[in-house]
């Protein structure tokens, strides 16, 4: 049964809009230890190291707050417009191609 069923939850039946879309294959990818006191360093490497071995697509990483979504937008761009030597890389196809911005957050 459908949870819109519930009438402990619903007393009225809610409306459902449905909306087509199409599921996308997701890895997951994690430390198994991880610092407490360093986790935003190393959530920084392990985006990286994604970024540069995998084919292109999108890397979701959770943080809890702005100033740390703050500092990994501008950690990541600063690490991946740079190639080795310093010189600056050209974007690739992809999500992180020279592009990284923060995700509107819904309060």
């Amino acid at each position: 049964a459908d949870f819109t069923d519930n009438l402990n939850l619903f007393p009225t039946p809610p409306p459902v809009v449905e909306v087509p879309s199409r599921q996308y294959s997701v890895t997951v990818h994690f430390s198994r230890r991880t610092n407490v006191f360093g986790y935003l360093e190393e959530a920084k490497n392990k985006a990286c190291k994604i970024h540069k071995r995998l084919p292109g697509g999108g890397i979701l990483v959770f943080l809890t707050g702005r100033r740390e979504i703050d500092w990994m937008c501008k950690t990541l761009r600063e690490e991946l417009g740079k190639k080795k030597g310093g010189k600056k890389r050209k974007g690739r196809d992809g999500p992180l191609g020279g592009k990284v911005k923060a995700a509107p957050v819904e309060r």
